[in-house]
């Protein structure tokens, strides 16, 4: 074998050894890229499973459900085809199952309020918020349309005001407490108002009768204290124009 043929054998050998060397990198890439897009894609789902669990059973409905659970199904496929050992089957049988669970919600309060304290109010209104981000979001990611995602945004909107709702209520008698039923009839007329629009969407017709309750009470308990102001006013001016006599007796 000549040197020209041995150079072009090893020539050839190296050739080879770079094609190997590229295709091997190749691969490496790839699997990089898929172990990229299954975090990526996992970090997605954990956030839509916190509100799938999180979203409060008053105001959650089965739309509310479906997205989520759709959502859900969507990237546990994804993640499937990319990563067989990922459990992606495992997952989807699980999501199967909660499609057949669905809120029947929203619910509609049985009192003054939905919710039985301030702090569970102030929860729900903020996982309502973050449910109404995580819908702007799926809408700017292009796989929702906006025709799709509107009306669970209303939902979501409509939720939202009836955990602020119970805040306000809750505030109104706390200001009615410390500060006297006068100073709380703003807040309660505001409340009122509030249910009378949200009776639009959903049923109220309990809040509205209790909260037309507190407010008939607050405004009774008002002109009390305005008809005992103005009776001690009265006193006190007879008393200043005969300061010897004893003052008037109450019948």
């Amino acid at each position: 074998m000549s040197p020209t043929q041995i150079g072009l054998l090893v020539l050839a050998g190296l050739g080879l050894f770079i094609v190997a060397a590229l295709i091997m990198q190749g691969i490496e890439n790839q699997r990089r890229q898929k172990r990229l897009r299954v975090l990526a894609l996992k970090d997605q789902i954990r956030r839509a499973d916190h509100l799938f669990h999180a979203l409060p059973a008053p105001l959650r409905s089965a739309a509310m459900d479906k997205l989520l659970i759709s959502y859900l199904q969507r990237h546990w496929r994804e993640i499937g085809s990319l990563d067989s050992d990922a459990g992606a089957r495992k997952q989807l049988e699980a999501l199967n199952i909660r499609s057949q669970q669905l809120s029947d919600g929203p619910a509609a309060a049985v009192g003054l309020t939905l919710f039985p304290d301030r702090e569970q109010a102030r929860s729900a209104r903020a996982i309502m918020r973050e449910f109404a981000q995580f819908l702007t979001d799926l809408t700017k990611s292009g796989h929702y349309s906006v025709a799709q995602i509107q009306p669970i945004m209303n939902q979501a909107k409509i939720a939202y005001a009836r955990a602020r709702l119970d805040l306000e209520l809750l505030d109104a008698k706390l200001i009615e407490q410390n500060r006297g039923p006068s100073v709380a009839l703003h807040q309660y007329r505001s409340c009122i108002k509030s249910i009378q629009k949200l009776g639009n969407y959903v049923k109220m017709e309990s809040q509205l009768a209790h909260a037309e309750n507190l407010l008939q009470q607050a405004e009774l308990r008002t002109e009390q204290e305005r008809e005992q102001q103005q009776l001690k006013l009265q006193e006190q001016g007879a008393a200043a124009q005969h300061p010897d006599s004893p003052p008037p007796t109450k019948s």
